[in-house]
């Protein structure tokens, strides 16, 4: 058995690995999700408050006005014009009447019903309607003003533009996937090994990015399920400070990885690593610097017990950012290993997590596991797997 196929072999049977450990994330979900197993839940009492609303507000009711009849004028035949008096009933206390101006005075002008709106009031009108073609009672109900704009087919608002766009996008690609096939240098159609490489590659980035992502949300849920409602609540306010740093310095990731993927300059991730930790630093000496701010972004006095903390999270913050490069640099330069070593921290986060009794005790535990954690992958992606041609000759 040849070296590649070998190695394929391995990528196979870790990514079918990933692909178990993520059903079983999965299926534990839902196992606690329905309820099969007991959470510990928190049960407060229903708080109504009566609110008046109406303070001095008015309601309108608006009535047509006279029946238009329309080709009543043989020079518009497409106009309706109103014509005749009509009779308004009004039923309720307190109303008003005025009427609207129009451009023609023919016939009754329309009308305006005004009253408190605490108060019922209804409107109709009536007309006997007599010209050379037609003849009869004509009723209406007065009703509030309304107006309303009908889009018949397409999509509308910002989902329109995402729609647009996506289908834009979609097509572009398609269009210069098939222009590059037809008159690009590789013309021929991709082989069962390119087929079978792209699919075990793509395995070990799912397993990957399933892992960062559990590894950054399982203490919060693990808070939420071990810890007091009360304590729950301060480790997830300090958490909204950690996320707003971690996602703070995330261009890094976004404008390192092709560089990465193309074989750039070997240490290129730790120069990207050094200003992701840098901007965590900032962020951690101004939360030292300025508590009370930082203590309004996670909601204000009354999370004011984690006032003491709050750097400690945003270094947490600090530290999963920087965890977030070196797992994009594990996924542009072929590290596979690099998701058992997140799934690994992950395990000991909820261990911890099982074995803390307070907040702060979760925080240490879980601040500690990620810079260890960090460590790992710096190690693990000191030396490149594959040099800068053997990365761009790789399907």
């Amino acid at each position: 058995m040849s070296e590649q196929s070998k190695r394929m072999l391995r990528g196979s049977a870790r990514a079918a690995t990933g692909l178990v450990v993520i059903g079983v994330s999965v299926g534990v979900a839902v196992v606690l999700g329905t309820g099969v197993i007991a959470v510990p839940g928190v049960e407060r009492g229903i708080v109504s408050v009566e609110v008046d609303t109406s303070q001095n507000a008015t309601s309108s009711l608006v009535c047509a006005g006279a029946f238009g009849e329309l080709g009543a004028d043989p020079k518009r035949p497409t106009v309706a014009v109103p014509g005749g008096s009509t009779q308004v009933v009004v039923t309720g206390e307190g109303a008003t009447e005025r009427e609207l101006e129009r451009e023609q005075p023919v016939g009754s002008a329309p009308l305006v019903v005004d009253s408190s709106a605490r108060e019922s009031v209804a409107a109709a009108e009536r007309q006997l309607v007599a010209t050379p073609t037609l003849q009869g009672l004509a009723a209406s109900s007065c009703a509030e003003p309304a107006h309303e704009q009908w889009l018949v087919g397409g999509a509308t608002g910002a989902f329109g533009g995402v729609v647009l766009g996506t289908a834009l996008t979609v097509l572009a690609g398609s269009v210069a996937a098939r222009a590059r096939a037809s008159h690009g240098p590789d013309s021929h159609p991709p082989s069962r090994r390119a087929i079978r490489s792209l699919l075990v590659e793509s395995g070990h980035a799912m397993t990957l990015l399933f892992a960062f992502f559990a590894l950054s949300s399982a203490d919060v849920l693990l808070a939420r399920a071990t810890l007091d409602a009360h304590d729950a609540g301060l480790y997830a306010a300090g958490q909204i400070l950690a996320k707003s740093v971690l996602f703070l310095p995330s261009f890094v990731s976004v404008v390192a990885f092709p560089r990465l993927a193309r074989g750039g300059r070997r240490k290129l991730h730790l120069a990207g690593l050094a200003v992701v930790l840098g901007i965590g630093l900032v962020v951690v000496l101004g939360t030292v610097a300025f508590p009370g701010l930082a203590l309004t972004l996670v909601g204000g006095a009354s999370y004011a017990q984690t006032g003491q903390s709050l750097w400690e999270f945003a270094a947490l913050g600090a530290v999963l950012a920087g965890i977030q490069l070196l797992v994009t640099t594990a996924l542009a330069r072929r590290h596979t290993r690099a998701a058992w070593v997140v799934w690994v921290a992950l395990a000991f986060i909820a261990a911890a997590g099982l074995a803390s009794d307070t907040w702060t005790a979760l925080l240490h535990w879980v601040l500690a596991i990620d810079v260890l954690l960090l460590l790992a992958l710096v190690a693990l992606t000191w030396r490149d797997r594959f040099t800068a041609g053997e990365l761009s000759e790789q399907p």
